[in-house]
């Protein structure tokens, strides 16, 4: 498929999305090919949202979103939404048959996940469409992990880190936290690598932070 072709399935997908799903897709990074399946799986995702039941113990409260469709999704529905509802989207899409009377295997539920962190981070990182300000911060997306047995992608891991990173004398807990905690919370293959360059990793973050 060439490129004019994705550009019209991306036109296409974005009429039926919100707007702040527009401005994510205009992000130069992204491949037309990324978009457009990004895209597709936050159609998925948004349907799900409007037809799942918010509170499962009690349905007749209303949905996770109300919104008559898509593209009417607000912003506070992705800021408030819980872990534990993220995890039940990846758990229905493992046990039920999709359009091709299949399951979803476990890399296409990662691309899901990789593409929620994808706008999650936009949302609550990237974007500056707020007075410089992201939409929001709270990024539920960094509470999912992908499924056993895939790496986590770098940009996650940024984005997991990155609120642990600060400027002025809070810099310093970060420092001790790498220097003596963090190693604690390793199991012991990922411990013995981490050690074997603790020393140089330790001063690349002294460099880093005292750049700040």
């Amino acid at each position: 498929m060439d490129a004019k072709q994705y550009s019209k399935l991306i036109d296409k997908e974005l009429q039926n999305l919100p707007i702040y799903v527009f401005y994510y897709s205009q992000q130069p990074n992204l491949s037309l090919t990324t978009v457009y399946q990004y895209l597709t799986e936050y159609r998925r995702f948004f349907d799900w949202l409007r037809i799942t039941p918010a509170d499962v113990e009690n349905p007749s409260k209303g949905y996770i979103s109300n919104a008559k469709n898509n593209k009417d999704i607000q912003l506070s529905t992705l800021e408030h939404l819980q872990s534990a509802q993220i995890q039940m989207f990846l758990k229905e899409l493992s046990v039920k048959q999709n359009k091709q009377s299949t399951r979803d295997s476990k890399k296409t539920i990662n691309r899901i996940i990789n593409a929620l962190r994808s706008l999650f981070h936009y949302l609550t990182v990237t974007a500056d469409l707020k007075n410089g300000e992201p939409y929001f911060y709270r990024n539920v997306m960094l509470k999912i992990p992908l499924v056993k047995g895939s790496r986590e992608s770098i940009s996650y891991r940024n984005a997991k880190f990155s609120p642990m990173l600060y400027t002025g004398s809070k810099k310093h807990e970060w420092l001790s936290y790498i220097k003596n905690d963090y190693e604690k919370e390793l199991s012991n293959r990922k411990r013995s690598s981490f050690l074997f360059n603790k020393e140089r990793d330790v001063a690349n973050f002294y460099n880093d932070v005292n750049y700040y």
